[in-house]
């Protein structure tokens, strides 16, 4: 039997190697160097292309873009999508067209990440366009090659949910302690991406969820919606029945530093104005929460 000084020190080896996250937090949040990018996801403005998304994503003062695989690049280029297939020379038009406006792109939504062959190509996408992480709702089974994926190509992949579905029961995304199950054994490069909308719409109290999430939040989809229930939408920040300041509180105390992304999916043949208020709400309680 070991003694108490070895299994002191074997604890301490675990805190140390194991929790490497918890303790990068924890030196966030004493060194109070937390950055926080607000992003638009461009599914926000799907009914338009990526490149108009682009534009209406900096008249909103956004200064960070998301991106998904069916958007269509823009009406010069037809029907042509960004996806991984995409060509160089229209890659260089989309890097162009970023940097043009003054906006990164740090995430990509993809919906399903599948066997090795499939997914290689997302992530050598990703690498090219510079974006950091891949949001997905990949099948558990797969996690362990994504992660050697993610590891390889240098691009996070981060587990994103959806609301529960009862003609899904197979979908369990949708329960956080079902996600972090899902994660053990995982890299770093692997974590999530929260959508507390979709929790909201399950029945989730966000700011207990989002908790759960410590460690392994790599982005968040932050909704605020009118009520609680399947039925609900998107309001603007401030407006709904979302906590907005607790939940960021939460998140703060995590010592999460990161992209938060609006993805705003109501009123959405003109929504530009409700984009605008959310940044603008945003930005104030980072500012109160004293968040770079």
């Amino acid at each position: 039997m070991m003694n108490k000084s070895v299994l002191a020190i074997a604890w301490l080896g675990f805190a140390i190697g194991g929790s490497t996250l918890w303790a990068q937090d924890a030196q966030r949040n004493r060194q109070g160097d937390q950055e926080w990018r607000l992003a638009v996801m461009t599914y926000t403005f799907n009914r338009f292309t990526l490149f108009e998304a682009i534009d209406k994503s900096k008249q909103a003062e956004a200064k960070y873009v998301e991106t998904y695989s069916w958007q269509k690049i823009s009406p010069a280029h037809g029907e042509t999508k960004f996806e991984p297939t995409l060509a160089e020379d229209v890659r260089k038009q989309v890097k162009q067209k970023l940097a043009d406006a003054g906006v990164k792109l740090v995430g990509y939504y993809f919906h399903e990440l599948k066997d090795e062959a499939a997914a290689r190509p997302v992530f050598a996408f990703c690498k090219d366009m510079g974006i950091e992480y891949i949001v997905s709702e990949p099948d558990p089974k797969n996690l362990p090659m994504l992660d050697k994926l993610a590891q390889e190509y240098k691009v996070k992949v981060a587990i994103h949910n959806h609301a529960k579905d009862p003609k899904r029961p197979e979908y369990t995304y949708w329960n956080p302690d079902e996600v972090m199950k899902a994660l053990e054994g995982c890299s770093n490069w692997i974590g999530c991406c929260a959508d507390n909308g979709h929790w909201a719409r399950s029945g989730l109290d966000g700011v207990e969820a989002i908790r759960k999430y410590r460690g392994r939040l790599v982005s968040m989809h932050l909704k605020d919606v009118n009520k609680i229930g399947p039925d609900a939408h998107d309001v603007p920040y401030g407006t709904g029945v979302v906590p907005m300041k607790d939940l960021l509180a939460a998140v703060q105390k995590m010592g999460f530093a990161g992209v938060f992304s609006i993805e705003y999916e109501h009123n959405m043949e003109n929504n530009q104005a409700d984009v605008a208020q959310c940044v603008e709400y945003f930005n104030k309680v980072k500012a109160d929460l004293g968040v770079k």
